[in-house]
């Protein structure tokens, strides 16, 4: 072998040798990236099972399992719903995309004995408000921008991204329209003693289901359009 073809092999092996230094460098560092956010998760979950850092609980439950057993409850056992957990469904609502950013929504939280009553008979077919663990009724600013009628369409994502968490904890509930009924929007306005910016959106009855309903599959593909109708 001459002298030159030697120094090509030499400049060859050692362009590969770079090569896979390269690769094994690019390998490490993705693997220290991993480790460190795993190291960074398990830290997260850690301040989280303590109240700490992040301002969620861990939850048994993933969102799929919780968006495919979310069912409307109108029987429940009468056990309360902890104020932890309150807290947590609240921060899920609040937690809601919403037009221009805007948060419209505001909550009266009902729990005691004497409100869960008085829904009862303000609302026909609301005798299982009785035995609900809590009830929540969701109103919307529609003086913030964007208002009408965004306003009530951001209060509707919020109050799937509750139904969910509630689902996730463990309780059930069910929606039950306000607006646009005149009747009870002026009902529940003079209640709850909303001011005149402030719209009641709907009541969310909250409690521990006594019978859990099955999962129900509700896919159909006749109601899915590819490019056009």
């Amino acid at each position: 072998m001459n002298s030159s073809s030697g120094r090509s092999a030499a400049k060859r092996q050692l362009s590969r040798r770079s090569v896979l230094q390269g690769i094994g460098f690019g390998v490490s560092a993705l693997a220290f990236g991993l480790s460190a956010r795993n190291k960074a998760l398990a830290a997260e979950v850690a301040a989280a099972k303590k109240g700490e850092g992040v301002f969620w609980r861990e939850s048994t439950m993933d969102v799929l399992t919780a968006i495919h057993t979310r069912r409307s409850y109108r029987s429940f056992t009468g056990a309360p719903v902890k104020p932890q957990d309150m807290q947590e469904i609240l921060s899920a609502g609040m937690g809601a995309p919403s037009a221009k950013d805007a948060r419209p929504w505001h909550f009266v939280v009902l729990e005691t004995e004497k409100s869960l009553e008085l829904i009862e008979r303000s609302i026909p077919l609301m005798s299982y408000a009785a035995k609900a663990g809590a009830a929540l009724l969701v109103c919307v600013d529609i003086v913030k921008d964007p208002g009408e009628p965004l306003a009530y369409v951001s209060g509707a994502v919020c109050c799937q991204n509750m139904w969910l968490a509630l689902t996730g904890l463990g309780y059930g509930a069910v929606w039950v329209n306000v607006f646009p009924e005149e009747q009870r929007m002026n009902a529940w306005k003079e209640l709850a003693k909303l001011p005149a910016h402030v719209v009641p959106l709907c009541l969310m009855v909250i409690g521990v289901p006594d019978v859990r309903l099955p999962a129900e599959n509700r896919f159909d593909p006749k109601l899915v359009h590819q490019e056009t109708w």
